[in-house]
């Protein structure tokens, strides 16, 4: 009864994620609602956005399981806030790296909403030289070391090389962050709930 979706573009209604052109959305549109929260900003205020729509479809939000979810949720910001506290001075790099590939990407915090929000939360991350509105910079192989930092946070999507694999790539190798085996996983498809974030949060502290 209700087709529910994000979108990395607001201001383009048709621009809604897993349809591929604007027909496809027209189409499902006219058979059913479809609705999108953004997937831009700050992944807290579209997380609130989800659990505003969860409520007006019916949610109990006071339900002890998400009461619960919740208390865990916001002991993870405030641990993961302490610990960029006090570890301002160590430096985080977000990239994409395809395996076999003769391009890595180097993620631009603003304009993701989880970096945005770390950021916000005050991660010290390394934000490239991109313009607003662009994810990445798109960097060769050879320039692996453009962008020293002291983690290395790179996507968790399927074709992403491990840390033995970077190592035996000589560029990265010779980047602090991989030499120093302060390798993290970055997953990109967090989900936009209490969960979600609370696990986003965890492997942030982990690493």
């Amino acid at each position: 009864e209700l087709f529910v979706s994000i979108t990395w573009s607001p201001d383009e209604p048709e621009s809604v994620w897993s349809f591929s052109d604007a027909e496809s959305y027209q189409l499902t549109n006219g058979i059913v609602p479809v609705v999108c929260i953004s997937a831009t900003g700050f992944a807290n205020e579209n997380m609130e956005r989800f659990a505003e729509l969860a409520a007006l479809l019916g949610a109990d939000l006071d339900a002890p399981e998400i009461r619960a979810a919740q208390a865990e949720y916001e002991t993870a910001v405030n641990d993961f806030s302490s610990l960029v506290a006090e570890k301002s001075d160590i430096s985080s790099l977000f990239a994409g790296i395809i395996e076999g590939g003769d391009t890595w990407y180097l993620a631009n915090p603003p304009d993701w909403a989880d970096l945005a929000w770390y950021q916000s939360l005050g991660m010290n991350i390394v934000v490239p030289n991109a313009n607003p509105g662009e994810y990445w910079e798109s960097l060769s192989l050879e320039q692996a070391g453009k962008y020293p930092s002291d983690v290395f946070f790179s996507s968790s999507r399927g074709e992403s090389p491990t840390l033995e694999e970077l190592l035996a790539m000589p560029t990265f190798a010779a980047h602090p962050a991989i030499a120093a085996g302060q390798l993290g996983s970055w997953n990109q498809d967090f989900i936009m709930s209490y969960q979600g974030l609370t696990a986003a949060l965890t492997n942030m502290i982990d690493v």
